[in-house]
């Protein structure tokens, strides 16, 4: 049995489309996989970092799965990899060229831990500040990010990361990181039609 975890962050109408998804998920991955949603809203929202921290702390004993809800999975994301950590590799992207940039260390969107592994850290760190970036890298399987055109990040094997999920309720023309919202909402919202098309086969098979 492996517990995934998922935290609700954010809310809005495309965060509940993603959620719908994860309850999809869910139903095709039962009985191999329990799914976890843990709330972090509100005034006294916590660092993701902390609340990785937090939720891997009370769920080591078990095979455990750490991801978002941007992040859609393929149906084995779960299974066991080379090393007691497999995690997606960090990745950022250029607003000039729109490349994606790999950064050789953890990223949070996914993260997958054997059962009884001790002496993790997922508070944020490392060159970009961010959560699971100081996993140790001799427990660690990294998963180079690819290119999912155009602004996603492919998991090799787990699954792809839509990104950007704090901004999905923003106003369309809004301007973050030299990118426009609108353009990725669009990107976003076409990735779940795409998504929830290929589930719907498998259900329907």
């Amino acid at each position: 049995m492996t517990r995934v975890h998922l935290i609700r962050a954010f809310v809005g109408p495309r965060h509940a489309r993603l959620e719908r998804i994860w309850e999809r998920v869910a139903a095709l991955v039962a009985p191999q996989c329990t799914i976890e949603i843990h709330d972090n809203l509100g005034p006294a929202q916590r660092p993701h970092g902390e609340m990785l921290q937090r939720i891997w702390e009370g769920a080591r004993q078990d095979d455990c799965v750490l991801t978002e809800f941007d992040f859609l999975p393929t149906l084995n994301f779960y299974e066991p990899g080379a090393r007691p950590v497999v995690a997606a590799e960090y990745a950022t992207r250029c607003a000039y060229t729109r490349r994606l940039r790999p950064h050789g260390i953890p990223g949070a969107w996914f993260v997958r831990v054997a059962a009884g592994t001790e002496g993790l850290d997922f508070t944020a760190g490392g060159p970009f500040n961010d959560p699971a970036a100081k996993l140790p890298p001799h427990l660690t399987e990294l998963l180079p990010a690819q290119d999912a055109p155009p602004f996603g990040v492919l998991v090799p094997g787990r699954g792809t990361h839509c990104f950007w999920s704090r901004h999905y309720n923003d106003p369309p023309a809004a301007l973050h990181a030299g990118f426009v919202m609108g353009e990725i909402q669009r990107a976003v919202d076409l990735a779940c039609d795409r998504y929830e098309e290929w589930l719907g086969t498998l259900i329907s098979s």
